[in-house]
């Protein structure tokens, strides 16, 4: 395990997004979507079919979902200018 890919990319296109178990390369970008209700994360195969089949013949949780996600990333933007902002401050 490599810690997995950016999920970012999908969310912020409202995409339904499901997650493995190995995301210590984002950790915090999928702690955020999860709070948000904007991401699945799965530990196996089975979870990830069962959660995936869902979605198919769900249309309205993966709408939620991806729109989820998409206003988790939204609410973030603009972080590291103030945080940049606020160091210049500092100076």
């Amino acid at each position: 395990p490599v810690g997995g890919h950016n999920m970012m990319e999908p969310c912020g296109y409202e995409c339904p997004t499901i997650v493995g178990p190995h995301t210590h390369s984002f950790s915090e970008p999928t702690s955020i979507l999860l709070d948000a209700g904007g991401l699945v994360q799965v530990s196996c195969k089975e979870e990830f079919i069962r959660n995936f089949v869902d979605l198919i013949q769900n249309r309205d949780r993966a709408t939620a979902l991806g729109k989820a996600g998409r206003e988790a990333l939204l609410s973030r933007k603009g972080a590291t200018a103030k945080s940049i902002a606020s160091l210049y401050r500092l100076i």
